[in-house]
This record gives structure tokens, C-alpha cells and sequence, in this order.
């Protein structure tokens, strides 16, 4: 649906549709990407000021698109190790 998107409070990698469950849900994903975890996983690195900064240019993108009347949710794509073996977890309603 929309990759990228910018506003003066952060940015929201992808936002996505999600038809499962009979019902449309509106998921706003992050993404990170460690090559090692020696800081933390992606998730780990998922503070309580980015976890903010998300849900705030959630409302941004909510009030631009005239506040869709479907449920929402935050999810993080997590990608670690090597660009040869990458490990990839999507972790559903991560906060």
C-alpha cells in the first residue's frame, strides 16, 4: 500500500493491508536489520521513544487519509546476520 512514508514526527517503513481474520486490518510495520546481535535483536532495538514516534506518524497517516475506520496494529520485521543467511522474523502486534 504505502512504503516510506514521511512525516514531520518519523517515518513508517511499509503500511499494509491485512484481510485476514474476515475483517481488514491496517498494519504499520517497521523494519530493522542487525547484522549481529551482540546490541540486541530488531525488536530489542524497538525503544519506548521509537515505539512513540511510530504511533504518532501512525496518527499522522491516519488524519491524512481521513481516519479509516479499520482496526490498526504495529509490527516489526526483524532481519539478522549475514546478507548470505539472513534470518527474517514478522513479529504481529509487536507493541
Amino acid at each position: 500500500m504505502f512504503r516510506n512514508f514521511l512525516c514531520k514526527q518519523g517515518e513508517i517503513d511499509l503500511i499494509l493491508l491485512d484481510p485476514r481474520n474476515g475483517q481488514t486490518s491496517l498494519v504499520f510495520v517497521e523494519v530493522r536489520y542487525r547484522h549481529n546481535q551482540h546490541y540486541g535483536g530488531g525488536l530489542e532495538s524497538i525503544t519506548y521513544a521509537k515505539q512513540n514516534k511510530l504511533r504518532h506518524s501512525a496518527e499522522v497517516f491516519l488524519l491524512q487519509q481521513g481516519s479509516p475506520d479499520v482496526p490498526c496494529r504495529f509490527d516489526v520485521i526483524s532481519v539478522s546476520g549475514p546478507l548470505n543467511k539472513t534470518k527474517i522474523e514478522w513479529i504481529e502486534n509487536a507493541f
